[in-house]
């Protein structure tokens, strides 16, 4: 899976870590603000407040640095959750959740069916030109929902899941690289203006679920405010309802964009032969994919020459 690409890359360690930890600088209040309204916090406050203006100012520099610091920790937490829990929203379960993913499967498949239905009644009219406005509104969004689905033997249980996944399958289903195999490769030969294009779109996408995970955090803190948890769930819905889609939709369509564009990098520096025409160009990229995850002593196919 390419998130565990993601998880490991350097280049963008310290970005990925500033926009989990920006947040971090509004949970930390509104988690004080939760607290002074529990029973007996605001003299809590005033008395650490009177104890803090009585030490010297060695003593209050660390009390600073040390709540910069738990600032931090709690943000490297954050970051360190990202990655599991957008796995998790993709579908990736853990065995005894096998029913709830089969019955959600389910449920995305008569959806999927609907869109088909829908696409193969409107298909007609709209090459025949004589579909109406509101049809070709409807068949363009039916068509970019299929878009993002995989064949049915790779679909996930989420909507999320069969974003990213078709980033991973479509490579495959086109040009025979298995995405997953080649990315890493194709990533070193990508000129630079395109790998900043795909990191910022998935440093969107990890922020958007940092900030679930934000407001899943804020919950457990009704025990001092009736509030937070309203305000933890409304936070987590928003950022999955209006931006966590969105965004793997976009980061989706760079990573396929990448291997339209890019993909023939990876044949030039192995010296491995140029496929001529589209039908040739799946077996191709399949013996490439085999090629690079496990080699070969085959006598075929011949390297080009330097």
């Amino acid at each position: 899976m390419l998130t565990q690409f993601w998880s490991g890359i350097g280049g963008k360690l310290s970005e990925r870590w500033l926009s989990v930890s920006t947040p971090a600088l509004v949970f930390v209040p509104a988690v004080l603000l939760a607290w002074l309204h529990g029973p007996g916090s605001i003299r809590r406050v005033e008395e650490a407040a009177e104890w803090l203006e009585r030490q010297s100012s060695i003593v209050q520099a660390v009390c600073v640095g040390a709540s910069l610091v738990a600032v931090g920790g709690a943000a490297l937490l954050v970051q360190r959750l990202t990655g599991p829990l957008l796995r998790f929203l993709e579908g990736y379960w853990p065995r005894w959740l096998g029913p709830i993913r089969g019955t959600m499967l389910r449920l995305r498949a008569k959806r999927i069916k609907r869109l088909e239905a829908s696409f193969n009644e409107l298909a007609p009219r709209i090459e025949a030109g004589s579909s109406s406005a509101e049809e070709r509104d409807r068949f363009i969004a039916v068509d970019g929902a299929l878009r993002r689905v995989p064949l049915p033997e790779r679909r996930m249980p989420t909507r999320l899941g069969d974003t990213l996944r078709s980033a991973e399958s479509f490579p495959y289903d086109k040009y025979g690289l298995d995405a997953v195999k080649c990315w890493p490769r194709l990533w070193l030969l990508l000129p630079e203006a395109v790998r900043q294009e795909v990191a910022t779109a998935r440093t969107s996408l990890d922020t958007a679920t940092a900030t679930i995970l934000w407001g899943l955090l804020f919950v457990p803190f009704v025990v001092w405010a009736w509030w937070a948890v309203p305000v933890g769930l409304a936070v987590a819905g928003v950022a999955h309802g209006l931006f966590l889609t969105q965004r793997a939709e976009t980061f989706a369509d760079l990573v396929e964009s990448t291997f339209d564009l890019h993909r023939l990098a990876l044949y030039r520096p192995l010296r491995w032969p140029l496929p001529t025409q589209p039908e040739e160009e799946h077996r191709t990229g399949a013996e490439l994919t085999e090629y690079l995850w496990r080699g070969s002593d085959d006598p075929s196919p011949l390297f080009l020459k330097e």
